[in-house]
């Protein structure tokens, strides 16, 4: 198997080269916003065996989730339970598999922004690394949810109430430590 870095700088490329290039394709990623990737993904969104989205911590675009609902391949991870996480996009070519494994979600920022690191797995199905992340994306789509309308209703309203939140989040406090180590912290 022949393993490369591959740099933020060159993520969304490649994830848009090898959906087109590929005859399957198999993806699990915490959270999706609409980016080029993204993009790439519907054009090709027929040769989806398994896509599942997280919608832990409220990261994901419900507009991402509405596009893909259609898709009998594509599925969601409701955010409740142990944080869904992960970031893996397989694509098979008969007996040659092709990964991208690593930091970068399927998000605008991820795409186009954040420093993000992963690398590109190229082998066949006879790397065991290989099957065993085509079966770790396979066993998150069995324990998925179906993007029903219901689902998509409620996460858009969560999502919405939660805007504050996500919000406060990229912004850092400066809060200046204690003078007397046994008061309690500013919040």
């Amino acid at each position: 198997m022949d393993v490369r870095f591959l740099p933020s700088e060159k993520t969304q490329a490649a994830l848009t080269g090898l959906a087109e290039d590929c005859e399957s394709m198999q993806w699990a990623v915490a959270w999706a916003t609409e980016n080029a990737a993204f993009e790439a993904a519907i054009k090709h969104s027929a040769k989806f065996r398994h896509l599942v989205i997280g919608t832990h911590l409220y990261q994901t675009q419900p507009r991402a989730l509405e596009r893909v609902s259609d898709l009998k391949a594509a599925k969601v991870m409701p955010p409740t339970g142990d944080l869904f996480h992960p970031k893996v996009y397989l694509f098979r070519n008969g007996q040659r598999i092709r990964a991208v494994v690593g930091s970068p979600n399927l998000t605008h920022g991820a795409m186009t922004r954040n420093i993000e690191a992963s690398v590109l797995l190229d082998g066949t199905d006879d790397d065991k690394a290989l099957t065993d992340l085509c079966r770790f994306v396979e066993g998150a789509w069995n324990g998925a949810e179906d993007i029903t309308p219901a689902f998509l209703y409620r996460y858009q309203h969560q999502f919405a109430a939660k805007a504050a939140a996500r919000e406060d989040l990229t912004k850092f406090s400066y809060v200046r430590p204690p003078t007397n180590p046994n008061t309690k912290r500013a919040p």
